[in-house]
């Protein structure tokens, strides 16, 4: 791909029916009076007969849970919901491939579940999911191969998830773990816990 074929109206076409895109920032990508029209935008653009994109908007209300915010305006959602919005705008479209910028960011347990069972699904349908996370545990539920950036911004590591994920001092390194000291005494109250711990210095 590049910026001088991507003009051409064939080839752009192409690429956004192919292609979705999720932003962190769902302001950015929401901009329709109703969530209905939100949904309806994409499909459209593509040309698809009413019906179908009746079909499709439907459907990305009840896989979101967002059945209730149909006819609301998208600013007046709290964060969550509009990611929820901005991410079945995108399933509309129903494209090959989704570029999925911080997903999870900004989203109560209950939203996340429901986007990383969305995600299996797409990998389950033989989509292509392009993620930039720091959120270790999408990560682990959904990627297979993960390329980190370091501090500089150049890539630090490229390996498969699991490789990646028990190298401590890498991911510490590239800012995704941290280590810290603190005290136990809630383990008599019954609190337990886990975590990686570091040797103390001899």
């Amino acid at each position: 791909l590049t910026e001088r074929g991507l003009s051409r109206g064939r080839c752009r076409r192409s690429f956004r029916s192919r292609v979705g895109f999720v932003f962190q920032d769902a302001d950015i990508q929401c901009f329709s009076p109703t969530v209905r029209d939100e949904l309806a935008f994409g499909p459209r653009q593509l040309g698809l007969e009413d019906a179908e994109v009746d079909r499709r908007v439907r459907g990305a209300l009840e896989t979101l849970r967002i059945e209730s915010l149909a006819d609301r305006y998208p600013f007046r959602l709290s964060g969550g919901e509009k990611k929820r919005v901005a991410i079945a705008s995108v399933l509309t479209v129903d494209p090959e491939v989704y570029l999925l910028d911080e997903p999870t960011a900004n989203l109560d347990p209950s939203t996340e579940g429901i986007l990383i069972d969305l995600l299996g699904r797409f990998l389950d349908e033989g989509k292509s999911l392009v993620i930039a996370t720091q959120d270790l545990l999408l990560a682990r539920h959904i990627g297979e191969r993960a390329v980190l950036l370091g501090p500089d911004r150049k890539i630090a590591a490229d390996d498969g998830i699991e490789a990646l994920l028990g190298r401590t001092d890498l991911l510490q390194r590239t800012g995704l773990a941290h280590s810290h000291r603190h005290p136990h005494r809630r383990a008599a109250a019954g609190y337990r816990h886990s975590h990686y711990t570091e040797e103390e210095p001899t």
